[in-house]
């Protein structure tokens, strides 16, 4: 900030001192015979001061592209608004990525990301299916936007080649949990001692009783259930739209929600993180011997019963409770069996 300030001279005269202190520039001091041309100085000096500033402070076009991916990754994770749980995925992210740099990030190194992945192992054991990549890319797009934002570059949003995929790889998953496989599951949870076994149990319950996602269920706390009205209230930023929703609880939801309360603790599941939670969870059907079951699955098993079993909720209703805007993702998600059908026509 500039200063301009009379000071008197031995000999009754006048003259004029002009200060310029700006945060991050060498002080400036100098003085001027009279006022007019020490206001002029200032002006002019303590914006150029602050034009020095800024420039400093705003990288370059080519040090913005030499800046790794993976470093503008883990930035993005770690900014104030992001979301503390999902630190985890960009860090995976970022190790895929490798060395690649901001300049190479195009066509070429989007369908390469996406071919190395569908090659890769995930820690289940199989490969990263086209959606995981897809999703992994448009992660990388955002973080790349942002970036250039905050460095005031232009960025072109990163096309996602859709030709290197198989064809059916938007149809979406339609696995829903066997009766047999509900059995093996709980059979697993005795390999587990005894208190963990009980939270697992729960956890699966609620996920089938209610239909909410794996991190609503395991970042859930007392504070955001009304036991007596039978409402689980969410709170905006524990959901995936960013919109408070509440749930209708079944009794036997209830019932589950009781047995986790007579534990005392102030959340309702320690199991860990989400993305432990889904390691874990593909360890349990592991030691179970069920293949290709992942713990979002049970969010389908859930929607599809309360169709099938909830004769008195309307589409609307179940759409307002699992977080569906449209009933095309509700189709998605109700997927019925032949049999299902069979039974209810009697």
């Amino acid at each position: 900030m500039a200063s301009v300030s009379e000071r008197k001279n031995k000999d009754g005269s006048s003259s004029w001192l002009v200060q310029i202190r700006v945060p991050g520039a060498q002080r400036i001091n100098r003085c001027f015979p009279n006022k007019h041309d020490a206001l002029h100085f200032a002006h002019a000096e303590d914006e150029k001061a602050r034009s020095a500033v800024r420039r400093k402070k705003v990288p370059s076009l080519k040090e913005f592209n030499q800046e790794p991916v993976a470093q503008t990754l883990l930035l993005y994770a770690t900014r104030p608004q992001a979301e503390k749980h999902k630190v985890a995925i960009f860090a995976k992210i970022a190790k895929l990525v490798g060395k690649a740099r901001q300049e190479e990030v195009d066509d070429d190194f989007c369908e390469s990301f996406i071919l190395k992945l569908l090659e890769t192992k995930t820690r289940r054991g199989s490969n990263y299916a086209p959606s995981s990549a897809v999703k992994y890319l448009e992660l990388i797009s955002a973080a790349c936007k942002w970036r250039a934002k905050h460095h005031r570059v232009s960025f072109k949003p990163l096309h996602v080649p859709t030709d290197c995929l198989p064809d059916d790889w938007n149809d979406g998953r339609d696995r829903r949990l066997l009766r047999r496989e509900e059995k093996a599951l709980s059979a697993a949870l005795l390999s587990l001692d005894a208190r963990k076994a009980r939270q697992w149990r729960c956890l699966i319950r609620l996920a089938i009783e209610t239909g909410a996602r794996q991190s609503e269920l395991v970042r859930a706390n007392w504070d955001e259930f009304d036991l007596e009205q039978r409402v689980w209230n969410i709170p905006k930023g524990k959901t995936k739209a960013k919109k408070a929703r509440w749930v209708a609880l079944s009794r036997r939801a209830i019932r589950v929600l009781r047995l986790l309360k007579a534990e005392g603790a102030s959340d309702l599941f320690d199991l860990g993180q989400p993305s432990t939670v889904s390691c874990a969870f593909a360890r349990l059907t592991k030691v179970a011997g069920i293949n290709d079951l992942h713990f979002h699955d049970l969010r389908h098993e859930a929607i599809t019963r309360m169709f099938l079993k909830k004769k008195g909720l309307h589409a609307y209703e179940i759409m307002r409770m699992v977080g569906h805007s449209s009933l095309k993702m509700l189709h998605r998600y109700a997927n019925l069996r032949p049999e299902d059908l069979v039974d209810r026509m009697g």
